[in-house]
């Protein structure tokens, strides 16, 4: 008997890796029958990263009506998977297919992205995998912050609402008083960092519907914020790979959050077992 082990990515605009699996396993099957045949769709931590995970692992989905990036609610899905550990995509919260034709980075919130996270802790969750492709945010993180209690303040000591209009008014961050108990691996695709001509403003902001106008307000407020960062944390916020990730929500998430950035492709692979899988195939 011998056994197979199938990893491909999906072929973009023409099949999914789901359907790769498929295809490949119904020939493996047709030319030696009676083979083992261990299928894993690769996901990279975008849109469909929660059906990768079900599909692979088993478990079951759970909706949690949540905050959408441009105001209003949507009922976001995530995946609880056999070991209790959630699997999410932050593109259910505040991802491009929910600002289409709506495009406005300045005014795009991650909020919905917290409070997801504080519905998984809630159910008693301790373990997330966090995808964090196809956002149509660039607020660096701060609505995902203040949904979990964290809090902004200006130069005179007043709130600021967290959006990313307003990230060059932030000169104070004060943590909430206790966050959830969340081991956090965050599935990032890209090592861009924050700030500059490779990072999240410049290089992103275009398809989330900035203008050259506000392309320069959203990184004029993306440095500013980035040293209040890294006076509040010590890690210098501008410059680590996988900073400028979703509108920066990757930089947040590390430094606010303890999250551990990690290529999406080695985090699925990492969760089933991959190595092992690896060592039984033919």
């Amino acid at each position: 008997m011998k056994t197979f082990l199938l990893a491909p990515d999906s072929f973009k605009g023409t099949l999914s890796a789901a359907q790769v699996c498929a295809i490949q396993s119904s020939v493996i099957r047709k030319h030696v029958p009676g083979a083992v045949i261990h299928a894993i769709p690769m996901a990279d931590g975008g849109e469909g990263m929660v059906e990768s995970y079900l599909g692979i692992m088993g478990g079951r989905r759970v909706t949690a009506p949540v905050t959408a990036p441009l105001g209003g609610t949507v009922d976001a899905v995530y995946g609880v998977l056999p070991d209790g550990s959630a699997v999410m995509e932050m593109a259910s919260a505040a991802g491009l297919s929910l600002a289409a034709g709506r495009e406005n980075p300045l005014e795009a919130t991650t909020y919905g992205v917290g409070e997801l996270l504080l519905h998984a802790a809630a159910s008693g969750i301790r373990k997330v995998l966090l995808g964090i492709g196809g956002s149509c945010t660039n607020d660096c993180g701060i609505g995902m912050a203040a949904a979990l209690g964290f809090r902004f303040l200006d130069c005179g000591g007043r709130p600021v609402e967290p959006l990313a209009k307003n990230l060059g008014r932030i000169r104070q961050i004060l943590p909430p008083a206790s966050l959830p108990e969340l081991e956090l691996r965050v599935a990032c695709d890209v090592d861009n960092p924050l700030l500059g001509e490779h990072g999240a403003t410049y290089t992103f902001g275009p398809q989330k519907g900035a203008d050259a106008a506000m392309l320069a307000q959203l990184e004029a407020g993306m440095t500013q914020f980035a040293q209040v960062l890294t006076a509040f944390s010590g890690i210098p916020a501008a410059s680590f790979p996988g900073g400028g990730a979703a509108g920066g929500l990757g930089a947040a998430l590390r430094i606010l959050l303890g999250g551990r950035l990690m290529p999406g492709a080695e985090l699925l692979l990492d969760s089933v077992g991959f190595d092992a899988l690896l060592r039984e195939a033919d």
